[in-house]
């Protein structure tokens, strides 16, 4: 497997089955109620992880920075929100869930949210055409306090609960805009 396309075919076609050991011993260490465990299954030309979704577990609103991915939905169910960002505002435009089997696409200006729907814990599979397993970068959307939030190299997930020390800067909206 040398490129994106044939790392991403290849994952896409495994299932439950082919990742249970690692979703396994993930349960041991225990999945945070409201948020996620990331857990790196491939890195080479592109990134692959395994995400464990716990009872209540979503990210924020976030951008990836022009990384195309693919998110796969191994077991349980998730609610994919996708936005626009306007500038001044973050609006919704769609939200659907997603069972077992299902695929969903992250261009590279996909702005969006994940969030579990399972009475207990769901996975997915992120496939992304970068190998840096980081989320320095990455930039979340707070539309209540209207404010942009770009992650570091410390950041462990896409949430506002970060240590501050995980945040390269946190701007209002309009600051963002004239960058």
């Amino acid at each position: 497997m040398q490129n994106y396309k044939e790392i991403k075919e290849y994952f896409l076609q495994k299932d439950f089955s082919f990742f249970e050991s690692i979703i396994a011993k993930a349960l041991i260490a225990g999945v945070p109620n409201a948020g996620y465990l990331r857990i790196p299954v491939f890195t080479g030309n592109s990134m692959v992880l395994l995400m464990i979704w716990g009872n209540d577990g979503e990210t924020a609103i976030h951008g990836h920075g022009g990384i195309e991915g693919t998110v796969k939905v191994i077991k349980g169910m998730v609610r994919e929100e996708k936005y626009e960002f306007t500038g001044l505002d973050i609006e919704l435009k769609s939200s659907r869930s997603h069972i077992p089997g299902d695929i969903l696409e992250e261009n590279t200006g996909t702005i969006h949210s994940i969030i579990n729907q399972d009475e207990t814990w769901s996975v997915t599979l992120h496939i992304y055409n970068t190998n840096i397993n980081s989320l320095a970068g990455t930039i979340m959307y707070d539309p209540e306090n209207k404010r942009i939030g770009i992650l570091n190299e410390l950041a462990k997930s896409t949430s506002w609960k970060e240590d501050p020390q995980a945040f390269q800067a946190i701007i209002p909206f309009e600051q963002y805009i004239r960058k």
